[in-house]
């Protein structure tokens, strides 16, 4: 769905009024920013050794620092490890070319979220995160104060929902003057917040 201008205006005076509320639920001490911007710096310069990788990866995951966690995350570093090479090697400079990359080696529906997070690493000015929780907020507002009878879906899945996120959260923080990385966590939050009551 586009949004106008006009239609961003009653979203927007929302999370003015409501920013640091679910802002400063976001917990700061799990997520490193000093170690997220670490991650950035080093795949976006297609340079992360196999360590890195699988601290960006269990920083996503919400596993920093542990060394019990799913097995089938073990096996998504593991395929990040042994295809960076290749990848790095082709020096995309399209983040949907980036995206249809790790799509194809990862080759299931549970990895969408893992794919765009490797994408934003790799081109994080240009593509933001997205997580089911900011997807779930940004839908939310839409059909709260754009459209009651928006029907959206519950999560993202493909290239498209992260264009269209993009251009929301993009908008969203000009309109704002706000840092995307801040809309971004209020967003996940707000997400959060409102799970059990839609």
């Amino acid at each position: 769905m586009q949004i106008n201008n006009t239609q961003y205006k009653p979203i927007i005076k929302f999370i003015d009024e409501n920013f640091l509320q679910y802002y400063n639920m976001y917990d700061f001490s799990k997520y490193s920013l000093d170690e997220y911007k670490e991650y950035q710096y080093s795949f976006s310069r297609l340079a992360p050794t196999n360590t890195f990788i699988e601290e960006a990866l269990k920083w996503k995951w919400g596993h920093a620092g542990k060394s019990n966690f799913p097995q089938s995350h073990k096996d998504i570093i593991q395929e990040v490890q042994s295809n960076w090479k290749t990848f790095a090697s082709k020096k995309f400079t399209n983040p949907q070319d980036t995206f249809e990359y790790w799509k194809s080696i990862f080759n299931r529906k549970t990895t969408y979220i893992t794919t765009v997070y490797i994408t934003h690493l790799v081109h994080y000015s240009e593509v933001p995160i997205i997580d089911q929780h900011n997807y779930r907020a940004m839908n939310h507002l839409t059909k709260l104060f754009v459209d009651g009878d928006y029907q959206f879906k519950k999560k993202p899945s493909n290239w498209n929902d992260l264009i269209q996120f993009t251009k929301f959260i993009n908008d969203i923080s000009e309109s704002m003057t706000i840092d995307k990385e801040k809309l971004d966590k209020f967003l996940m939050m707000y997400g959060k917040t409102i799970k059990k009551s839609i």
